[in-house]
């Protein structure tokens, strides 16, 4: 097995590492708390938003998990939780 591959690397300049989606753009243009909140967060968590928004085709599909996640990160509080932030319910203790 001798192919031979050819690869290109390129330096990622875009501000969170992967596209924005426009329909959260849009919503963080709108929403200052929202933005805040969204720009206060580790890069990696950032990412995590970017993708599970764009994960999805339908644009009115990314313009509602876009509202949802925000809503959630604002009503959230002082420590992280990734099960608030998809909108689930609390792990029972």
């Amino acid at each position: 097995l001798e192919d031979e591959v050819t690869l290109d690397l390129r330096h990622d300049h875009s501000k969170y590492g992967m596209k924005m989606p426009e329909e959260l753009e849009a919503l963080l243009e709108q929403e200052s708390e929202g933005a805040r909140l969204f720009e206060a967060l580790s890069d990696g968590k950032k990412r995590y938003i970017i993708h599970y928004v764009d994960s999805v085709k339908s644009s009115q599909l990314k313009i509602d998990r876009a509202i949802m996640l925000i809503n959630n990160l604002k009503t959230m509080g002082d420590k992280f939780d990734f099960r608030h932030l998809l909108g689930m319910p609390p792990r029972e203790e």
